[in-house]
């Protein structure tokens, strides 16, 4: 990305902070990352909740706004959870935003 269309992505976000209603935002991430990603959203002005655990899908996703996937380090529990959420986020239509955990500086 360029350094004029990194000035106008900028320019985007300024223009929504602060958010006018915080967002609930599903967070399925790895133990590394957890600390900061829900400290980043509360920055942000959302509201993170941190669960990997499936059992728990159905019902939170009757209340949250968003789903945050962030695929980090993968093992056999941690892909079903990305799985399984993200197939969730797509019946419901619920915004959703996948990263591998790394890190861009521009």
């Amino acid at each position: 990305m360029g350094s004029i269309a990194m000035k106008n992505e900028l320019i985007k976000i300024k223009s929504i902070l602060p958010l006018q209603k915080a967002p609930l935002v599903h967070c399925i991430t790895n133990d590394i990352t957890l600390e900061t990603v829900a400290n980043t959203i509360l920055y942000l002005g959302g509201k993170p909740i941190m669960s990997s655990d499936t059992r728990e899908f159905s019902s939170l996703f009757q209340s949250t706004d968003a789903l945050l996937l962030n695929m980090g380090r993968l093992n056999e529990s941690h892909e079903q959870s990305l799985s399984q959420a993200s197939s969730l986020a797509d019946m419901t239509k619920k915004p959703n935003c996948c990263g591998s955990g790394r890190l861009w500086y521009y």
